[in-house]
């Protein structure tokens, strides 16, 4: 289960309530928080904790999200996987 940004120790949950307190988008919230900031793995959790209120992400979601954000990145840069 993946509920919080491992490197700042701070919850999903107490994220969210961070963002809207504050009025925070993504950036700003890596901006108060630090989270995302070093070793970036919770960005996609922190970026689906933002779209839709979830705090926790059972191993297949989690595997989920990090293949989305691969092929996502992978796109974004004009790389694209070769079949070997």
């Amino acid at each position: 289960m993946v509920d919080r940004c491992i490197c700042m120790n701070s919850t999903f949950q107490a994220l969210i309530a961070t963002a809207r307190e504050h009025g925070l988008g993504l950036e700003g919230l890596i901006e108060q928080t630090g989270c995302g900031e070093r070793c970036a793995l919770c960005l996609p959790f922190i970026r689906e904790a933002l779209a839709t209120g979830r705090t926790a992400f059972d191993d297949d979601e989690a595997q989920a999200l990090f293949a989305e954000t691969r092929a996502s990145d992978a796109q974004r840069s004009g790389v694209t996987r070769q079949a070997d």
